[in-house]
């Protein structure tokens, strides 16, 4: 299940089939490969889809959690936190 896009590919562990139906999930891709993506969602036995449904899910809930009311990040953590993730970035 590989729609031509630049989610092609294996990345960390991660089949180029499952970037495509995250991103079809979300609806990031183009019609072309939207197209093709349900092509190939209707051959498959319900796991494409019911992987399409808990992405889905859980991209409503990321969402949610995102726009609840959370008290501010105090400065200090805030540079703490961009400071971790900046090494994080860098051991990759």
């Amino acid at each position: 299940m590989s729609a031509k896009s630049e989610h092609d590919g294996n990345r960390n562990g991660v089949h180029g089939d499952d970037l495509d139906l995250t991103a079809y999930a979300l609806g990031q891709l183009d019609a072309s490969e939207r197209a093709e993506i349900e092509r190939q969602l209707v051959a498959l036995d319900g796991d494409g889809i019911r992987l399409v449904e808990e992405t889905r899910r859980l991209a409503n809930k990321v969402r949610e959690v995102l726009a609840a009311d959370h008290p501010a990040v105090s400065g200090s953590l805030r540079e703490t936190l961009i400071h971790r993730l900046g090494e994080a970035a860098s051991d990759e």
